[in-house]
């Protein structure tokens, strides 16, 4: 119909299953870049993609496939492609607080049902004092199951709405489930393929502050002007191409930084470069 042709941009996201499969139809087809959501992906695909591959795991994952093996596998993938210089995010989401609202959102449990459910969560010890679950869905219907009568209020709803309520329990609890939370970061890493790559060592939380690092002009066919914040002073600024090879390295005295890259040592030819300074990295095209 004309919709699509050669010039057009394809990106593969995923959840589960559907995670791992996102980055090895992307890397099979050469696509823009992958999202996986809940999945680790496989680990020997992270030795051969040039694929720009994000993660958003669930920090407290109840898979038998995933779990916080496959949290720390997905972060180990992470790593493996920022160390060769692709492009990588990693995101670990958190638990949320419960509260009865959450249940309305199936548009057929009205307010009242929602705070009896509540009440009911809070009467059998399934929250802590600020009202985080301490229990994923499956051990919350065993529960329920092994005393039935004292669950009336979760026995009165239809079966699409105890579905719905495992599925919000799930999500509020950080288990196996899809959620929101990084699906703005999702449309961020499609649209700009990592202008930055982050190299997190362990869970990266929701607004952490990380030390800034600016780049121009970006494309640039001669210098590189990078400004960093005063607590980076005394590191170590390097640029390194697609390989992940080190083709500049120095300790930083200054806030404002001036790398030469068409003359000396250096002069680097057209391409895609990065600029790492610790755990930070920023993408800049040589042009």
């Amino acid at each position: 119909r004309g919709i699509l042709n050669s010039a057009t941009k394809f990106y593969a996201v995923g959840m589960s299953n559907g995670g791992a499969f996102s980055a090895t139809i992307a890397t099979f087809y050469n696509w823009q870049a992958a999202v996986s959501y809940c999945a680790q992906a496989p680990q020997l695909l992270m030795t051969t993609t040039t694929i720009p591959i994000q993660w958003c795991m669930a920090k407290y994952d109840n898979h038998p496939n995933v779990g916080q093996q496959g949290n720390a596998d997905a972060l180990v993938n992470h790593n493996t492609l920022v160390s060769r210089g692709i492009c990588s995010n990693y995101f670990s989401n958190d638990h949320s607080p419960v509260y009865p609202e959450r249940f309305m959102r199936s548009g057929t449990i009205t307010q009242t049902k929602a705070n009896n459910l509540f009440a009911e969560f809070q009467s059998h010890n399934l929250l802590d004092a600020n009202n985080y679950l301490l229990y994923a869905s499956d051990t919350i219907a065993a529960r329920i199951a092994a005393a039935p009568l004292t669950f009336p209020v979760f026995l009165s709803l239809t079966l699409t709405e105890k579905i719905f309520v495992s599925t919000q329990v799930d999500a509020m609890y950080s288990a196996h489930q899809f959620y929101s939370d990084y699906n703005k970061k999702t449309l961020k890493f499609f649209d700009s393929l990592c202008d930055t790559v982050e190299f997190p060592t362990s869970v990266q939380e929701i607004g952490s502050q990380k030390p800034e690092i600016r780049l121009h002009p970006n494309p640039t066919s001669g210098d590189l002007n990078v400004e960093v914040s005063r607590e980076l002073m005394g590191e170590e600024i390097s640029i390194t191409d697609l390989s992940g090879r080190i083709l500049m390295k120095e300790k930083i005295t200054s806030s404002n930084i001036l790398l030469h890259l068409a003359s000396g040592e250096t002069n680097l030819s057209d391409g895609i470069y990065f600029v790492r300074v610790k755990n930070t990295v920023k993408r800049f095209i040589k042009e």
